[in-house]
């Protein structure tokens, strides 16, 4: 079967429809987390824990297909992590407690996080460089397309069929996943690959370099920030403001255009300023909208409108943190690309499972603890760009 060209077009949009995955896992099944605790007579803060396990198991996952990718190659991996995805998400559906849905949906991480793990760390194979960066900041573009539309479609599901329908849905996004990787050409020579036995050691390479590290870091603090938002939206919509599903699903995707023109600005903005110009713009865009949007609730904590135009504004500044750090965490590194991406998406998944589970216990009357945690990622990442700064490491 003939494979695409990995400089073409059409191999980036392939890209984007992997890296897609998550994000449709993640945001077809918010819409869901009211109905799915009226049916476990549970809280629907105790449901957003299936959304951090979801995230445990990808943090899991990536630890796994990475160096494995170095050492049997990129498609394969691919293949295999759908495979368990599949088996994960039908189970899914068919869970009848919360607990079944918690488990499965770890393995339903491991196993799509093959694909997003793999997607980047092919990028990295072909591109180095600002051209990495902007190629990262296309692929985001096109993959934030899932987070606009997921919750509407998970919303149109949801009339006319029950929650289980959701995960229908996702088994057949995989299903299709699975036919079109047959496309994928191997982006991993032989002569490119490593030992088993080396993988540890490649794993040492990694955590010794003090670059790579503190990148991979503040990726994570700032996938951290905007999860905290993520997680949260649904419940922060429909049972903190009372608005309908489709309402929530509206909003949601007016968030997602701030992620599109993240990346776009992204892609502009790494053709001629330095990483460092990028990543202060992003984080004092992230930091002061925050801010003012924590004031705003503390005045007048019931008006949705300015709450979703100004949690805009700071998903716009971390995609530009999200994307600049990611480029940068990835050209600080010369060899085992498996290996690196899954050190940088565990660590960011780690972290957002952190938060997620955070918000499931402190949202429950307003967005103003949102608002605190965001503003504590914040700090975190203004230290660690702090440490960076005259090191001027940053590519």
């Amino acid at each position: 079967m003939k494979t695409l060209n990995p400089t073409a077009f059409p191999f980036l949009i392939l890209m984007a429809l992997f890296a897609a995955l998550p994000p449709f896992a993640l945001d077809t099944y918010t819409p869901a987390i009211p109905s799915m605790a009226a049916e476990f007579h549970l809280p629907q803060a105790r449901v957003i824990l299936s959304v951090s396990s979801y995230l445990m198991g990808f943090a899991f996952g990536m630890l796994i297909w990475g160096p494995l990718s170095d050492v049997i190659g990129r498609r394969l991996v691919i293949r295999l992590g759908l495979v368990i995805y599949l088996i994960a998400t039908f189970s899914s559906a068919l869970s009848l407690h919360l607990n079944e849905l918690v488990f499965w949906r770890f393995f339903q991480a491991i196993g799509d996080s093959a694909g997003v793990g793999v997607a980047f760390t092919m990028l990295r194979d072909i591109y180095s460089g600002r051209h990495l960066t902007k190629i990262m900041s296309t692929i985001i573009a096109m993959m934030m397309i899932a987070p606009m539309i997921a919750p509407l479609i998970g919303s149109l599901l949801l009339i006319h069929y029950h929650w289980h329908s959701v995960f229908y849905f996702l088994f057949c996004y995989g299903v299709f996943l699975m036919g079109v990787s047959f496309f994928l050409p191997e982006t991993l020579s032989f002569n490119n690959r490593i030992k088993v036995r080396s993988v540890l050691s490649q794993y040492v390479i990694h955590f010794s370099n003090k670059q790579f590290l503190l990148l991979a870091l503040c990726v994570s603090l700032s996938f951290a920030a905007t999860f905290s938002f993520i997680s949260s939206a649904s419940v922060i919509y429909m049972s903190i403001y009372h608005l309908n599903k489709f309402s929530y699903s509206a909003l949601f995707a007016f968030n997602g255009l701030a992620i599109i023109a993240g990346s776009l600005t992204l892609r502009a903005l790494s053709a001629h300023k330095s990483p460092l110009f990028i990543q202060t713009l992003g984080l004092s865009i992230f930091c002061l909208s925050d801010i003012v949007l924590l004031v705003v609730l503390v005045i007048s904590p019931h008006h949705w409108p300015i709450f979703t135009a100004l949690i805009s504004v700071t998903t716009f500044g971390l995609c530009l943190l999200i994307g600049s750090f990611m480029s940068g965490a990835m050209n600080s590194v010369s060899a085992a690309f498996g290996t690196a991406t899954s050190i940088v998406n565990s660590s960011r998944n780690l972290l957002g499972s952190f938060s997620s589970m955070l918000m499931s216990i402190v949202i429950v009357h307003s967005a103003i603890p949102l608002m605190i945690i965001q503003l504590s990622f914040c700090i975190g990442i203004a230290s660690l760009l702090y440490v960076l700064r005259p090191m001027s490491l940053a590519v």
